[in-house]
């Protein structure tokens, strides 16, 4: 958008809100500037915000700071969450194919000398799968933690 705002290809921009268009205010005040810079106003449709307007261009600053403070304060409840959630038992991301037969079965292949990129075919998961499988059997041969 901002490539073709360089180039003069409109005079307004229309966005729903006010936080769709920068992640914090130090960025949507950039936004704004760079805009500002080519002639290009912007208009928010939830807020009512023209900044074609000194009004308008003070609300927005006002509002994207009103913004910024939401998504900080939503990023906190989502920590204390998943926080909470963690503390409870839950566990997060794709469950892991290395169980104690897979374990088994790659421990079998690499004693047979096959390599990591065969293992990984003939049990159809990654090398990386494999990699992991390895370096968690080396851990447990130690007796590392």
């Amino acid at each position: 958008m901002l490539i073709d705002a360089s180039r003069k290809r409109f005079d307004k921009i229309v966005v729903w809100s006010v936080d769709r268009l920068g992640r914090d205010m130090t960025n949507l005040v950039s936004v704004l500037n760079e805009l500002n810079e080519r002639g290009i106003h912007l208009f928010s449709y939830k807020q009512g915000l023209d900044t074609e307007t000194a009004m308008g261009k003070s609300f927005f600053y006002m509002t994207g700071i009103f913004a910024e403070l939401e998504n900080n304060m939503r990023k906190e409840r989502q920590q204390i969450g998943i926080k909470r959630a963690i503390a409870g038992g839950a566990k997060f991301g794709r469950k892991s194919k290395l169980d104690q037969r897979m374990m088994y079965k790659i421990r079998s292949l690499r004693d047979r000398k096959q390599s990591m990129r065969k293992i990984a075919s003939q049990l159809n998961i990654s090398v990386a799968t494999v990699h992991k499988a390895c370096s968690e059997m080396v851990v447990e041969k130690t007796g590392a933690a």
